[in-house]
């Protein structure tokens, strides 16, 4: 009797454990509209975001602490650009390149991403770079917050190839659930 009450004590402490740890992480989650109008092209002026909390694995067994997916529809007048992040201090990439035998070496391809939680704060960070005849290199530092009247404070750092970093913030307010995204980006 006395293991099935310890069993059940670690069971329950597990749960109790994994749920304060998703509400110590803000949830980003709904349609976002820039409060600034006058911000540089790589600044959305709309996104959607939703952000996915699982609490148990491919094997329907607890986790000690939630995996959280956040998925980011950023909407420039331009179009719409999508990216996935998984938040579990995931760092990652690819490399490559396509050459022929006897052909100039073919520009390399690089990427780097890393997405964490820095307590309350999501930091975001993506790097390209392309070497050859034709270089180009941008990197992005993201930091995400919530304040406690809603607003969503992002602070960009961007750097390209031959050029200081250049930090601003910006501030989105949520949008009306039914307020339409073509009004709000052109």
């Amino acid at each position: 009797m006395r293991s099935v009450a310890v069993a059940a004590c670690a069971c329950l402490s597990v749960t109790v454990g994994a749920s304060d740890v998703q509400r110590n992480k803000p949830d980003f989650s709904g349609r976002w509209v820039l409060v600034e109008p006058n911000m540089p092209a790589s600044i959305a002026p709309a996104m959607t975001v939703r952000q996915v909390s699982r609490f148990t694995n491919v094997r329907g067994e607890a986790m000690l602490e939630p995996a959280i997916s956040v998925a980011i529809d950023r909407h420039f007048q331009t179009g719409l650009e999508s990216t996935t992040y998984d938040v579990v201090g995931t760092i990652g990439g690819s490399h490559g390149s396509l050459g022929l035998r006897g052909a100039p070496p073919a520009p390399v391809h690089s990427t780097r991403f890393s997405t964490k939680w820095d307590g309350e704060s999501l930091v975001i960070d993506t790097a390209i770079e392309v070497t050859g005849p034709n270089p180009s290199f941008h990197e992005r530092h993201e930091v995400w917050s919530l304040d406690p009247k809603g607003i969503l404070t992002i602070v960009v750092g961007e750097k390209g190839l031959g050029t200081e970093r250049i930090t601003r913030t910006v501030t989105y307010r949520r949008g009306a659930p039914d307020q339409s995204l073509r009004k709000l980006v052109g």
